[in-house]
């Protein structure tokens, strides 16, 4: 019934026309809309986890491995590098199965350094490689989150303190 009178009256038509162009727009406008609206959120979010792991990222420790010249023994001495801004905290290295056993002794602080440093004298080394190993450890950065690297590079935020109430002697 609606179609013969619209067919009887073009102004009628096209005011429907219109009605139903302009209802298509703005559902096409709200849907890009939300669409960047999310975008911008997903976007800000990811800066904010960039910003959160941009120090934590420039913190490193290895062991450094080498044949000792007079005895022909393989040594080797562990690394540490902060090459941020900021100094860490509570940072503790475990060490590789198969080298010194269990973890070694926690830094309360590791300052930021343009070279890394050495730590300790080198060792006789428990295993037959010259390869030089990444280590696996923990650190608190300077916002106070909680850090692991993995011994195979990848860093972990942490939910809370890995030791309790900061790292026990040992």
């Amino acid at each position: 019934m609606l179609l013969p009178m619209m067919a009887d009256d073009p102004a009628t038509l096209v005011e429907w026309l219109t009605a139903l162009a302009t209802a298509a727009a703005v559902v096409v406008a709200l849907t890009f809309g939300g669409v960047e609206f999310w975008r911008g959120r997903r976007d800000r979010a990811e800066q904010r986890a960039e910003r959160r792991i941009s120090q934590a990222a420039l913190v490193n420790a290895w062991l450094e491995v080498h044949f000792d010249d007079v005895n022909t023994r393989l040594l080797a001495g562990y690394r540490l590098h902060n090459a941020s801004t900021a100094p860490v905290y509570s940072l503790v290295t475990v060490m590789p199965k198969g080298a010194w056993p269990g973890r070694l002794a926690p830094w309360g602080l590791l300052t930021p350094t343009d070279k890394p440093r050495e730590v300790g004298p080198a060792r006789d080394v428990g295993f037959d490689s010259d390869a030089d190993v990444q280590l696996e450890f923990t650190f608190r950065d300077a916002a106070g989150t909680w850090w692991r690297r993995t011994t195979d590079g990848l860093l972990h935020e942490l939910k809370s303190d890995p030791y309790g109430d900061g790292p026990q002697p040992w």
